[in-house]
């Protein structure tokens, strides 16, 4: 049975600023669903509000379970979780310690769960005992991916995954996307690398102000020429 996400009508204030405007959307599992949009559309508010990381009014269905009244971490243990901007590893701890504080719900399954990360990620394997801040950007962008993984979610957002990292690294993680989706792992992405996010996307969503200004599949909003002048030339 598919597991998804309903958000109806969200709102995201900064102070006097509204940030979201009463955004409605949907995403499911085994599904890639992408957000994009030009720098301050309210992309990465989405979905830190979503995670529970900022204030927000509106609806948060999962699974029929309203997110409203969660915390982040409970949140987390529903099975939603947040790969932020900018990585967030641990420099000083081991590529080890920083994927055990993502799974801090999980302790009777660490081993399985640490295991089950260095099969998809091996570059991580052989750097297990090597602190975070030593490893290549691709391989921090690796980290905080399987880092989020070790909560075992149902849906994983992803916001710039792609930032700073050389075009063979970019297609390497992106394949990972894809072998996740087929896991039935539902993922919310956002990319600044909007034609190769709607390629891999079954759904997609154009925000602009923090607004949706248009909605379809991947393909279609490829070939959009309103997404093509702004988004895409």
């Amino acid at each position: 049975m598919k597991s998804s996400i309903i958000v109806k009508d969200l709102h995201v204030n900064y102070g006097l600023i509204t940030a979201v405007r009463g955004i409605s959307f949907s995403f499911s599992s085994g599904e890639i669903t992408c957000l994009i949009g030009c720098n301050g559309a309210g992309k990465s508010t989405t979905l830190k509000a979503l995670a529970g990381l900022l204030p927000h009014s509106g609806q948060i269905i999962f699974d029929s379970k309203n997110m409203q009244v969660l915390s982040t971490p409970e949140r987390l243990k529903q099975g939603i979780a947040l790969c932020p901007e900018g990585r967030g590893i641990f420099p000083n701890l081991t590529v080890t310690e920083n994927l055990q504080l993502g799974a801090y719900s999980k302790k009777t399954k660490l081993s399985d769960l640490l295991d089950r990360q260095f099969d998809m990620f091996p570059r991580l394997a052989e750097r297990r005992q090597q602190q975070g801040g030593t490893l290549s950007g691709g391989e921090q962008q690796m980290l905080a991916i399987a880092r989020a993984l070790m909560s075992e979610p149902k849906m994983l957002m992803l916001d710039e995954p792609s930032l700073g990292l050389a075009p063979i690294i970019i297609e390497q993680i992106f394949q990972k996307f894809e072998d996740l989706r087929k896991t039935g792992l539902g993922i919310l992405l956002i990319e600044q690398n909007a034609s190769l996010a709607l390629e891999i996307s079954s759904s997609a969503y154009v925000l602009e102000t923090g607004e949706i200004i248009l909605h379809g599949t991947g393909a279609e909003l490829l070939k959009d020429s309103r997404v093509q002048q702004s988004y895409l030339s």
